[in-house]
């Protein structure tokens, strides 16, 4: 199972929001925000509260997995933008399946992705960069 924060970078990738680990503008990072380029969006695991390990035949329990989505850019308005661009592929996403990469790895099921704050921003950086960011929990399953 990947840290919700490449599951939602694949996402954001697939809906054309950004390109990961990219010098272009609005590059997807996962857990550092690079210097450069200068419009870019980072995704933060920032943890969750306590499993549901309830087992059936066929999950192993439910996880909260908590995350951060940060945008920073030159133009307030782009940065905004961007950040409800990101808000809207989160919210029509509903219920989707992550395949695991081998025959060890188990499909993760995402049942559903709520928004735990409301997108603000957070500060200009020491470059005069507007960061606004929005956090989520998504809850998932891993399948058995």
């Amino acid at each position: 199972m990947n840290p919700v924060s490449v599951d939602i970078k694949d996402l954001l990738v697939n809906a054309g929001i950004g390109a990961f680990a990219s010098d272009a503008d609005w590059a997807i990072n996962i857990s550092h925000e690079p210097a450069t380029p200068d419009n870019c969006i980072t995704i933060y695991d920032t943890g969750g509260p306590r499993p549901s390990y309830h087992f059936t035949a066929s999950t192993r329990g439910m996880l909260y997995s908590d995350f951060q989505v940060r945008v920073r850019g030159n133009s307030y308005l782009a940065v905004w933008n961007r950040m409800q661009d990101i808000l809207v592929v989160i919210d029509h996403i509903g219920r989707f399946t992550v395949s695991g990469d081998s025959s060890a790895e188990s499909d993760v099921v995402y049942s559903d992705i709520q928004k735990t704050t409301e997108a603000e921003f957070l500060k200009k950086d020491e470059n005069e960069r507007t960061i606004f960011v929005c956090n989520f929990r998504a809850f998932r399953q891993e399948q058995a």
